[in-house]
């Protein structure tokens, strides 16, 4: 490896490491399916993920990363492990109403529903006294059993 490529390897190993972490502890597979959906969801849209600082960041990060390599190469592992962990969940979620979802179904589907909690992330990060937490997340729940074609569950999150 040459002197120039060490300090980006090492970058990008601990971005990816700042990634993996919380999306590793999103997903509980031995809680039931509906259970896992609400801790993501619920991790996915609260703090410090909410905070109006991370927006910010955020917002750096996407007008860097087409022109940066570390950056996109971070951005595209996490956009794939994202995918991943709600494909997962979707799948356990269909199955459990016993439908048999294919690999294109699972990824249109893990794609709506990661837009929906970015969307949401957005609004709650910008807009905290407007969108609390729990009225985020209770929005979040029901959108993505709409977007499942599942049945509605209760008001509560």
């Amino acid at each position: 490896m040459k002197r120039r490529e060490q300090p980006q390897a090492g970058h990008t190993g601990l971005m990816e490491a700042a990634f993996d972490h919380p999306m590793n502890r999103a997903f509980f597979p031995d809680q039931g399916p509906k259970r896992c959906l609400e801790q993501l969801v619920r991790r996915a849209l609260r703090a410090p993920a909410t905070v109006s600082g991370g927006v910010r960041i955020w917002a750096g990060d996407i007008q860097v990363a087409p022109r940066a390599p570390v950056k996109k190469t971070f951005c595209r592992h996490g956009h794939r492990a994202a995918l991943g962990t709600l494909q997962g969940v979707i799948e356990a979620l269909l199955r459990a109403e016993g439908q048999r979802p294919g690999a294109a179904e699972l990824r249109r589907h893990a794609a709506a529903c990661n837009a929906l909690l970015d969307g949401l992330w957005l609004e709650g990060a910008m807009l905290p006294d407007h969108l609390p937490q729990e009225e985020i997340t209770a929005i979040a729940l029901r959108s993505i059993q709409g977007i499942l074609g599942l049945p509605a569950a209760s008001d509560a999150p």
